[in-house]
Parts: structure tokens; C-alpha cells; sequence
């Protein structure tokens, strides 16, 4: 009897690990998910006093993978966008605007994988027309009309993950007006979504 009780144990116990292979191995090849997030903090900040704007050299980028699938950040860069028509600040951004003063980081890419969070220690380099002054980076725009407009801190990348092409990601970080204090373009207090999709099944 005794020994009865110990075989249906042990097959209880095997088909609870089988159970859990088998929940193990849905979540991991069937269920994929991309899920991956950007907290933007103080991040590509700019100040502006009338022509004159200034960028902190040093920055700190912090993304999240909630997703099951490695994902590739690459082509990070901001962009001061010169406002030239009334619009959606999304649409201003993502126009192939030769009026954008790009602003490079180096480095600009970082490998996420599942669950990771990780901060992107960049540093933006003194290239035109961004020169060195102490730990800033300034620019002074010349144009009294280009001065006297109001513009747009933006930022890109592309986000790749496996089997997966790289996605093209836009989104407009900081309003910064001819007149007056300049205003976040984001929900401050969580994440700004990124890529999330998911695949069910082999891929």
C-alpha cells in the first residue's frame, strides 16, 4: 500500500514538471513578445534664452525590456527641430526637416535583454553647432527670424529584435517657444512605450 502511494506520488511530481516544461517551453517559443521602453528623466533637456541654447554634455538614458525577446537599441540621437509650420509635434518631429541641429550621443546603441533595465551613460559630442563651453554645449542661432521662432527637442532610434526588422521610432521630448519657459511633450512619471507587439507561435 505504502509503495503504491510512493508510485502516484512520483507520477504526481512527473507530471507537474511536465506541466511546467510544457507551460515553460509555450511561454518561451510560442509566446514572444517586444516590449520595450524608454524613461526619458532629464534626458537631451535644453535651456533657451532667446538665440541662445544650451545642452548638458553628459547624458543618462535609461531603457526597460518587459518583453521575452533581446532587443537592439541603435541610431540614438536628439534633434533640435526649427517649428516651420502649425502642427502635431509628433508630425514636426518625424519630417526630414533640413532645419533640425542634430545632437549625436556616443555611445549610441546598447544590447536589452528580457527583463533588463539598463542606463545608456552617453555623452554628446562638440560637433557643429554645438561648441564646448564647461560641461555644456551651446549653440546661438544667428537668424533674427530663426531666433525669434519657436522649436521642438526631438529623438530617434530604431529598435531591432529577432526576426524582426528594425523599427523607425520618433517622438518630440521638449517644447521649447520663442517666449516663455519650454514644456515636457511626455507623460513624465512612466514610460513612454517604444515598440510592444506580440507573436504566437513559431517565427
Amino acid at each position: 500500500m505504502a509503495e503504491s502511494k510512493r508510485d502516484w506520488l512520483a507520477i504526481s511530481i512527473s507530471l507537474l514538471s511536465l506541466g511546467i516544461a510544457g507551460l515553460t517551453g509555450y511561454k518561451t517559443i510560442f509566446d514572444q513578445r517586444d516590449d520595450v521602453r524608454f524613461v526619458v528623466g532629464d534626458a537631451l533637456k535644453i535651456s533657451r534664452n532667446k538665440n541662445d541654447f544650451v545642452l548638458q554634455q553628459d547624458q543618462a538614458l535609461t531603457f526597460i525590456n518587459s518583453g521575452n525577446r533581446q532587443a537592439v537599441v541603435n541610431d540614438i540621437y536628439g534633434m533640435l527641430v526649427l517649428v516651420t509650420s502649425p502642427g502635431d509635434p509628433r508630425s514636426q518631429c518625424e519630417r526630414d526637416l533640413p532645419l533640425a541641429k542634430n545632437i549625436f550621443l556616443n555611445p549610441s546603441q546598447l544590447v536589452l535583454k528580457p527583463g533588463e533595465i539598463q542606463v545608456l551613460q552617453a555623452k554628446v559630442p562638440a560637433e557643429y553647432p554645438w561648441k564646448k563651453e564647461g560641461t555644456s554645449l551651446r549653440f546661438h542661432e544667428d537668424g533674427a527670424v530663426e531666433g525669434a521662432a519657436n522649436y521642438l527637442v526631438c529623438i530617434e532610434m530604431y529598435v531591432t529584435t529577432p526576426d524582426s526588422s528594425s523599427v523607425r521610432w520618433v517622438q518630440p521630448l521638449y517644447t521649447l517657444p520663442a517666449n516663455g519657459a519650454g514644456e515636457e511633450a511626455f507623460e513624465k512619471v512612466q514610460p513612454i512605450k517604444v515598440l510592444k507587439r506580440s507573436y504566437f507561435g513559431l517565427s
